[in-house]
């Protein structure tokens, strides 16, 4: 589940070794002063997350 969970959330890496600027151009809104942070990432990628695990888990 670990592995499923960082490969269905890899796509918008934004705080890892390698930032992704799209990433960071498209989540950039949605927090405030225009700031990410990593404790509104873990939030946001809880609910994607479950639902990848749940879907690798029925595959």
């Amino acid at each position: 589940m670990l592995v499923a969970g960082a490969v269905a959330g890899g796509g918008l890496t934004v705080i890892a070794n390698a930032p992704n600027p799209a990433g960071v151009a498209l989540l950039r809104r949605g927090f405030n002063d225009e700031s990410i942070g990593a404790g509104g990432l873990l939030v946001g990628a809880l609910a994607p997350t479950a639902v990848a695990c749940v879907a690798c888990l029925l595959l």
